[in-house]
């Protein structure tokens, strides 16, 4: 993760397109943040528009939520680096990161999968 903040804070010529997953949960009226894969609930979602200031973060909400109701598609979000899950940036056409992706790639048709692979350049061990 450390290559991508640096690359976040200064993005060398070729990338573009950085986003966060990040996971949320609805809690009271307000929302939370978790990383914890087993808590009930939550619903793993990007922000793109990142804007970092240390380890402290702000974006915004690149999805339309459907189960967490107390935030919305481009609502800002405030985040710390121990909040992140995964992370995702697009360098001279290619995808980096994404890494959540690859238990569902792994899963599904092999053709599939390499055809994915080929295309995006994610690397899945």
């Amino acid at each position: 993760m450390h290559g991508f903040l640096e690359k976040l804070r200064n993005p060398p010529p070729g990338t573009e397109n950085y986003s966060i997953k990040l996971g949320f949960t609805d809690k009271g009226k307000d929302v939370a943040l978790t990383t914890d894969e087993m808590e009930p609930n939550v619903k793993y979602m990007w922000v793109y528009q990142i804007k970092a200031s240390g380890d402290h973060f702000t974006a915004l909400l690149g999805d339309t939520p459907e189960y967490i109701h107390n935030i919305k598609a481009d609502d800002r979000v405030q985040f710390e680096k121990s909040d992140i899950f995964d992370w995702v940036y697009i360098e001279n056409g290619k995808v980096k990161g994404n890494y959540t992706a690859c238990p569902l790639l792994l899963a599904g048709p092999k053709e599939q999968l390499e055809q994915y692979l080929e295309i995006y350049s994610i690397v899945c061990d």
